[in-house]
Protein backbone atom coordinates (compact mmCIF):
# COMPACT_ATOMS: atom_id res chain seq x y z
CA UNK A 1 0.00 0.00 0.00
CA UNK A 2 1.14 3.59 -0.60
CA UNK A 3 1.51 5.66 2.57
CA UNK A 4 0.99 9.35 1.76
CA UNK A 5 2.74 10.48 4.96
CA UNK A 6 5.87 8.42 4.17
CA UNK A 7 5.49 8.99 0.39
CA UNK A 8 6.36 5.38 -0.42
CA UNK A 9 5.06 1.84 -0.54
CA UNK A 10 4.84 0.08 2.82
CA UNK A 11 3.76 -3.30 4.14
CA UNK A 12 0.42 -2.84 5.89
CA UNK A 13 0.39 -6.34 7.30
CA UNK A 14 2.27 -9.59 6.90
CA UNK A 15 0.84 -13.08 6.91
CA UNK A 16 2.99 -16.19 6.77
CA UNK A 17 1.35 -19.51 5.98
CA UNK A 18 2.92 -22.91 6.20
CA UNK A 19 3.39 -24.87 2.96
CA UNK A 20 1.19 -27.74 4.07
CA UNK A 21 0.96 -30.72 6.40
CA UNK A 22 4.26 -31.42 8.13
CA UNK A 23 5.52 -27.82 7.77
CA UNK A 24 5.36 -25.08 10.35
CA UNK A 25 6.06 -21.37 10.68
CA UNK A 26 9.19 -21.03 12.80
CA UNK A 27 11.20 -18.13 14.14
CA UNK A 28 13.96 -19.12 11.70
CA UNK A 29 11.51 -18.76 8.79
CA UNK A 30 10.32 -15.40 10.11
CA UNK A 31 13.91 -14.13 10.43
CA UNK A 32 14.56 -15.07 6.80
CA UNK A 33 11.63 -13.06 5.45
CA UNK A 34 12.89 -9.83 3.92
CA UNK A 35 9.85 -7.57 4.19
CA UNK A 36 11.57 -4.65 2.47
CA UNK A 37 12.47 -6.78 -0.56
CA UNK A 38 8.88 -8.04 -0.82
CA UNK A 39 7.52 -4.49 -0.67
CA UNK A 40 9.96 -3.38 -3.41
CA UNK A 41 9.10 -6.37 -5.59
CA UNK A 42 5.34 -5.83 -5.24
CA UNK A 43 5.47 -2.06 -5.66
CA UNK A 44 7.55 -2.35 -8.83
CA UNK A 45 4.82 -4.54 -10.31
CA UNK A 46 1.90 -2.21 -9.58
CA UNK A 47 3.42 1.25 -10.03
CA UNK A 48 2.70 3.11 -13.29
CA UNK A 49 4.93 5.87 -14.64
CA UNK A 50 3.33 8.79 -16.46
CA UNK A 51 5.29 9.60 -19.58
CA UNK A 52 5.49 12.98 -21.24
CA UNK A 53 2.01 12.94 -22.77
CA UNK A 54 1.96 9.19 -23.41
CA UNK A 55 0.07 6.37 -21.75
CA UNK A 56 1.29 5.30 -18.30
CA UNK A 57 3.97 2.59 -18.42
CA UNK A 58 4.72 -0.25 -16.05
CA UNK A 59 8.04 -0.15 -14.19
CA UNK A 60 9.52 -2.78 -16.53
CA UNK A 61 8.30 -1.00 -19.69
CA UNK A 62 9.65 2.33 -18.48
CA UNK A 63 13.09 0.95 -17.59
CA UNK A 64 13.30 -0.97 -20.90
CA UNK A 65 12.40 2.17 -22.89
CA UNK A 66 14.82 4.29 -20.88
CA UNK A 67 17.70 1.88 -21.54
CA UNK A 68 17.13 1.88 -25.31
CA UNK A 69 16.60 5.65 -25.67
CA UNK A 70 20.12 7.00 -26.15
CA UNK A 71 19.36 10.29 -27.89
CA UNK A 72 18.23 12.26 -24.85
CA UNK A 73 19.33 15.85 -24.33
CA UNK A 74 20.82 17.03 -21.03
CA UNK A 75 17.44 18.53 -20.11
CA UNK A 76 15.66 15.24 -20.88
CA UNK A 77 18.25 13.33 -18.83
CA UNK A 78 17.64 15.69 -15.93
CA UNK A 79 13.88 15.07 -16.15
CA UNK A 80 14.46 11.30 -16.32
CA UNK A 81 16.72 11.56 -13.25
CA UNK A 82 13.88 13.26 -11.36
CA UNK A 83 11.41 10.60 -12.51
CA UNK A 84 13.80 7.78 -11.53
CA UNK A 85 14.53 9.38 -8.15
CA UNK A 86 10.84 9.72 -7.33
CA UNK A 87 10.12 6.20 -8.62
CA UNK A 88 12.84 4.71 -6.42
CA UNK A 89 11.51 6.64 -3.43
CA UNK A 90 8.00 5.30 -4.02
CA UNK A 91 9.06 1.66 -4.37
CA UNK A 92 11.41 1.99 -1.41
CA UNK A 93 14.66 1.57 -3.34
CA UNK A 94 17.83 3.70 -3.23
CA UNK A 95 16.98 6.82 -5.28
CA UNK A 96 20.51 7.91 -6.21
CA UNK A 97 21.49 4.31 -6.87
CA UNK A 98 18.64 3.86 -9.37
CA UNK A 99 19.45 7.17 -11.11
CA UNK A 100 23.12 6.14 -11.29
CA UNK A 101 22.39 2.65 -12.64
CA UNK A 102 19.73 3.56 -15.20
CA UNK A 103 21.40 6.69 -16.57
CA UNK A 104 24.81 4.98 -16.43
CA UNK A 105 26.47 7.73 -14.40
CA UNK A 106 28.42 7.72 -11.15
CA UNK A 107 26.67 8.28 -7.83
CA UNK A 108 28.42 11.66 -7.64
CA UNK A 109 27.03 12.67 -11.03
CA UNK A 110 23.55 11.44 -10.04
CA UNK A 111 23.81 13.61 -6.93
CA UNK A 112 24.84 16.66 -8.97
CA UNK A 113 22.01 16.02 -11.46
CA UNK A 114 19.44 15.92 -8.67
CA UNK A 115 20.89 19.11 -7.16
CA UNK A 116 20.55 20.84 -10.54
CA UNK A 117 16.96 19.57 -10.77
CA UNK A 118 16.23 20.89 -7.27
CA UNK A 119 17.68 24.31 -8.09
CA UNK A 120 15.75 24.37 -11.39
CA UNK A 121 12.50 23.66 -9.53
CA UNK A 122 11.92 20.28 -11.20
CA UNK A 123 11.28 18.47 -7.90
CA UNK A 124 8.58 19.03 -5.31
CA UNK A 125 9.49 20.46 -1.91
CA UNK A 126 9.65 17.11 -0.06
CA UNK A 127 11.84 15.51 -2.72
CA UNK A 128 13.96 18.66 -2.80
CA UNK A 129 14.68 18.29 0.92
CA UNK A 130 15.57 14.61 0.41
CA UNK A 131 17.91 15.56 -2.44
CA UNK A 132 19.59 18.27 -0.37
CA UNK A 133 20.17 15.91 2.57
CA UNK A 134 21.46 13.10 0.35
CA UNK A 135 23.73 15.50 -1.55
CA UNK A 136 25.23 16.75 1.71
CA UNK A 137 25.78 13.17 2.92
CA UNK A 138 27.43 12.33 -0.42
CA UNK A 139 29.74 15.35 -0.09
CA UNK A 140 30.81 14.28 3.39
CA UNK A 141 31.44 10.69 2.20
CA UNK A 142 33.54 11.93 -0.73
CA UNK A 143 35.58 14.15 1.55
CA UNK A 144 36.32 11.12 3.70
CA UNK A 145 36.80 8.47 1.02
CA UNK A 146 36.97 10.07 -2.44
CA UNK A 147 34.28 9.93 -5.17
CA UNK A 148 32.01 6.90 -5.42
CA UNK A 149 32.02 5.26 -8.84
CA UNK A 150 28.79 3.76 -10.15
CA UNK A 151 28.42 0.48 -12.04
CA UNK A 152 29.70 0.48 -15.60
CA UNK A 153 31.58 3.70 -14.98
CA UNK A 154 35.32 4.11 -15.29
CA UNK A 155 35.36 6.96 -12.80
CA UNK A 156 33.63 10.16 -11.78
CA UNK A 157 31.89 12.07 -14.56
CA UNK A 158 33.09 15.54 -15.39
CA UNK A 159 31.04 18.08 -17.34
CA UNK A 160 32.89 20.15 -19.91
Amino acid sequence: MYDTALRRAVAESIQVDRDGPGDEVTTTLLRDIRVQAIVQWAAARVVRIDGDGGAPESYGEYIARLRTDEGRSDDQNLREAVRLYRLASVINDGPLKLVSEELNVSISTATRMMNRARVAGLVDEETGREVYVQAREQQLREQATGPVVGPGSSGPSVSR
